[in-house]
């Protein structure tokens, strides 16, 4: 393979606060299929995949002649679905990248995939700055970093020290994930932990296993579909951003 990394883009229906918002459709187009279309346009990787069990993604990747891996019903996150997808797959490295994220910009892909390749660790996670307004919000993970480590992740802004170090700054998740193959393999095998279970946050299963997941700082776009209002939010960016726009021309036109 040309650069031996895939992006997995694990999805379902099942999402309890908004229903079936993967199939939802901006400007005609269904959200996973935006998700789909932007990762085509990063260059180095060699294949974009949707992992999911679910009858209708998978009807409607296929209409868009998009590239499926079946996996199980039952999966408590995204992770284990894109883990299980792995299987089917050969790449060394793999992208997991959030089904929900219609406003994903390809050239921080790219620079992921780059920068995965040159460093070869084993557990990456893309973070952002902080707005204001999102310290409340639970629907977006947070998280601290101690010497290029994630040491800690949550839904509410918390102090906690890390090796009697107060962190200066919280940052927080996005929805896109890096991992070696054989890694994401291991971390599947070991049992979900207490933590993970009680914050409903995947990525606690790496770090309460001692595994060093590292941070990787993008700009990030404007939100991730988590509720319905976040529909309104994502046109307008695509309308009125331009850098939204012209991506958003390349996959309308281009990369069907």
């Amino acid at each position: 393979m040309k650069n031996n990394i895939s992006i997995i883009i694990p999805a379902r229906l099942k999402s309890s606060r908004f229903p079936n918002k993967v199939l939802k459709k901006i400007y005609n187009i269904p959200i996973i299929e935006h998700v789909r279309r932007r990762a085509l346009l990063v260059k180095n990787i060699d294949n974009v995949y949707i992992a999911t069990s679910d009858k209708q993604i998978i009807k409607t990747i296929k209409d868009y002649k998009g590239k499926i891996l079946k996996t199980k019903g039952k999966h408590f996150n995204g992770t284990s679905r894109a883990a299980e997808a792995t299987k089917q797959i050969s790449s060394k490295y793999i992208i997991i990248l959030q089904a929900d994220e219609p406003l994903i910009i390809p050239d921080e892909i790219d620079i992921f995939a780059k920068y995965i390749k040159k460093t070869k660790y084993n557990y990456y996670n893309c973070i952002g700055k902080i707005n204001h307004n999102e310290l409340d919000d639970q629907s977006i993970v947070k998280c601290q970093i101690n010497k290029n480590i994630i040491t800690n992740c949550y839904r509410k802004i918390i102090i906690k020290k890390v090796n009697n170090e107060s962190p200066k700054v919280n940052f927080k998740l996005f929805g896109l994930l890096g991992f070696e193959r054989k890694s994401l393999l291991k971390l599947i095998n070991n049992k979900r932990t207490l933590n993970e279970k009680k914050l409903k946050i995947e990525q606690m299963r790496i770090i309460d296993n001692n595994y060093k997941l590292r941070p990787y700082l993008i700009k990030g776009t404007k939100t991730s579909v988590n509720y319905k209002k976040d529909m309104k939010i994502a046109i307008d960016e695509i309308k009125n951003n331009n850098i939204q726009n012209k991506i958003f021309k390349k996959i309308y036109y281009e990369s069907k």
